[in-house]
């Protein structure tokens, strides 16, 4: 799981206008519509995003970690919590913990070069 932000966009573009009312990835999200990414902002070099995670102990058994995923993931899923996490600018992503290991260790040397 991975939450999206948007929120810095929000506010720095209230009505969906301009340069960060895209996501880094490019998707626009709703309700911040017609704006431009990072790269075509003239910034290429900047790409921030929240992200949020569960993380476990090194060591705990992978169908732990594997059942964890799954059960959080559901939970993700509601309604009630998606209307929630959308009113704050968040979108979740479903990853699998391998997705997430390699998103954490791609920031890791990312911002250890910054």
């Amino acid at each position: 799981m991975n939450f999206r932000d948007a929120g810095d966009a929000a506010a720095a573009h209230p009505r969906g206008q301009g340069p960060a009312a895209r996501g880094d990835d490019g998707d626009a999200r709703q309700g911040l519509a017609g704006g431009a990414d990072h790269g075509e902002s003239g910034l290429p070099q900047l790409s921030l995003a929240f992200s949020a995670g569960i993380l476990a102990p090194a060591g705990t058994p992978a169908a732990v970690v594997a059942k964890l995923n799954a059960e959080i993931n559901e939970a993700m899923k509601s309604p009630e919590l998606a209307a929630s996490m959308g009113k704050l600018g968040f979108e979740p992503k479903f990853w699998s913990p391998q997705d997430y290991a390699a998103f954490l260790a791609e920031e890791g040397k990312r911002w250890r070069r910054s």
